[in-house]
Formats: C-alpha cells, structure tokens, sequence
C-alpha cells in the first residue's frame, strides 16, 4: 500500500492545494502528510521489501523451499540487529527493538531451531555444515555452537543409518532363491569391510569441497539426481528432506486476511466451495444493519403525497372511462 502511495505523492500535495475536503480528512491528525512523512515512507518501504520478498520465498510451491529457511533466518536477525545498533532513525531503530523481542521468541535460543530444516541445509552441496557452523557463530554463543552442530551431524547420521537399513531391507525383499540369498549375503559382507575401510556417505560427503556459491543457475534436486548413485542411501533422504515445505500458506494470508489465495497444492477444494465458503465468511463478518419494521415520518410523507398525486389521477381517469 505504501509502495503504491509513493507513486501518486505529488497528486497528493496537489491535493492538497486543490481539495478542501482532503484537508479536512486529515484534520484530526494533524494535517495531510508532508515531505518528513513522505521521506519516511519511503524508509519503510525499503525496510518492509526485505520482509516481503522472505515471505514470497517461503510461500513457493514450485520449488524446494526447505534448504532457504536458514539463510533467511539469518538475514533476519543481520538486519535487524544492523537496525538496532545503527541508531541513525529513531523511527525504524525502536520497529527493529520490537521485531528483534518477537524474533527472539521464536528463534533467539538455539534449542528451538528446527533440527530437521538444518539437515535440509547440510544437504545443499553449497554450504553443508560448515555454513551452519559459521552462521551459528555470529549469532549465538560460542560454546553452544559445538554442541548444537554436533547434535545436527548426529541428527544426520541417525538418518542415515535408518535410510540405509530400510534400503536393505527393499532390496533383499526379492531374493527366494539359494544364489540370491547368497549373493545378498555377499554384498552385506562387501559392506562391511567397505565400512571399516572407508567413511561412510556422510563422513565422505561432509569432507568433499562444497559446490560453488555464485552458481545462480544451480539445481539442487538435479544435483542429487546426478550424484544418486555416488551417494544412494543420502539422496534418498535430500529427496524426502526437501519435499517440507516451509509454510502451506499462501503468502497473501500474511499480510492480509481478506487476500487469500487457496491453489490446488494447499487445499483440495473445488474452486466453486473455495468461492463460497469466502463470500460466506463476508456475510458472517459484515457489520450487523438493524432493520426498521415501521416506515420513518419521512417515508409516510413521501408515501401520502404519492398516493395523493397519483391516486386522484387513477381515480379521474376511473370516472372517465366510465
């Protein structure tokens, strides 16, 4: 709304000139805006565009949405906390303190980050966890870093022997046969031995250098559907971490109650039911008009002088025919 304001700031000031009733409008305020409003406007408009490209980034359906959670998390708390300790508008510095409380309720303990959602940022090729290390050690406490990276990476290799007994569990699921029973043993053999002469998937995918940053153009799901076979029992877990998505709704409902949009990937309705159940939430919410049973004295004057104009000429008109 701001941001369309700014647009039509010298009809306004004509306005200003031109229109009595625009004035009057801002009477009890103090008079329409001038060019110290209309600067700070202009500040907030900068400030809030951080905020509502997030939310347009979290609301997405088309893409993986669960490995950008932490980088915004961060961007969040950089920009508020450069707020705060910056001072240079009074205006936004005490917004930036209130915002800064209401982060820190949901996200200024470690504890309470999303473990799950860190896993999402290890399996980027991009960062992995020694972004979320770095990250960590500018926002919170040094010794709470280690304990909480240690926490996630034992998070992860959790998963991954999970993920790497259900694989073997589908593939041996076939094998009826003494040969297929025998060559099933041998691969659990192989697998062993490989497991104490090498790292396993996470260990080796922890210590390989990360993909390039800058890379605009790059794919994530495509990355792990390349690297499948490299990595088998992690790719089926990037498969599963990056289908959450961050929210299921629709980025209009965070700004606007009355402006949302329900599409077919956040709910199953018919689009005819979506259409009802809104104009009835309008109905329900409207304002209460009390009807009036009986008619006002200035509608039974109305009412008498068109009976008596129009009556006199109906009986006239009786009288002539007859």
């Amino acid at each position: 709304m701001l941001e369309s304001a700014l647009k039509f700031q010298k009809a306004f000031e004509r306005m200003e000139d031109d229109d009595r009733h625009y004035v009057l409008y801002f009477k009890e305020d103090g008079g329409p805006p001038n060019s110290d409003d209309w600067e700070n406007a202009n500040v907030f408009v900068l400030f809030f565009k951080s905020f509502y490209d997030i939310t347009l980034k979290f609301s997405g359906s088309m893409y993986v949405t669960s490995n950008l959670y932490f980088h915004e998390m961060c961007s969040i708390h950089s920009d508020l906390t450069s707020l705060i300790e910056s001072g240079d508008d009074l205006v936004l510095s005490k917004m930036a303190i209130g915002m800064k409380n209401k982060y820190d309720k949901y996200w200024g303990s470690i504890d309470r980050l999303n473990n799950l959602l860190l896993i999402s940022v290890i399996l980027d090729p991009r960062y992995k966890l020694k972004y979320v290390r770095f990250c960590f050690e500018d926002i919170f406490v040094i010794d709470e870093v280690g304990k909480k990276s240690e926490e996630v990476k034992n998070l992860l290799i959790r998963l991954y022997e999970y993920y790497k007994d259900l694989d073997t569990r589908i593939g041996g699921c076939g094998s009826s046969s003494g040969a297929s029973k025998s060559v099933a043993k041998f691969k659990q053999r192989i697998g062993k031995d490989d497991c104490v002469e090498m790292k396993n998937e996470v260990e080796r995918y922890l210590l390989e250098p990360c993909e390039h940053v800058d890379d605009d153009d790059f794919e994530i799901l495509a990355w792990w559907k390349m690297n499948s076979i490299k990595y088998r029992v992690l790719s089926h877990i990037a498969k599963d971490v990056f289908a959450i998505p961050i929210s299921t709704v629709a980025s209009e409902s965070a700004f606007s109650t009355g402006g949302r949009i329900i599409d077919s990937f956040r709910s199953s309705l018919s689009l005819k039911m979506v259409e009802a159940l809104i104009c009835s939430q309008n109905w329900l919410r409207n304002t209460f008009v009390p009807l009036q049973d009986e008619p006002t004295m200035e509608e039974l004057e109305f009412y008498e002088a068109m009976i008596s104009e129009f009556g006199s000429s109906a009986t006239t008109e009786a009288m002539t025919l007859d």
